[in-house]
């Protein structure tokens, strides 16, 4: 079985992994049908330099479901 600690450097790599082979084994209908959208990870990376901390405590509101790849982004 493959490390995934050796395959992916990040979990946010890991997360567009698993919503890409989600979204290829899925027909286009029915994610069209239940508003699927997987958030590539560049896009996910973008949003996420967008947040700027204002203080040590921090909350995160994940404006999806999925993989989790927006929580996941490296800043």
């Amino acid at each position: 079985m493959i490390d995934l600690n050796e395959k992916y450097k990040f979990p946010s790599e890991f997360a567009e992994f698993i919503g890409h082979e989600y979204a290829c084994s899925t027909s286009d209908t029915h994610k069209k049908v239940n508003g699927q959208f997987f958030t590539p990870k560049l896009i996910a990376d973008f949003m996420g330099n967008l947040a700027v901390p204002k203080s040590n405590q921090i909350s995160i509101l994940d404006p999806g479901c999925g993989t989790g790849i927006l929580v996941t982004t490296q800043q």
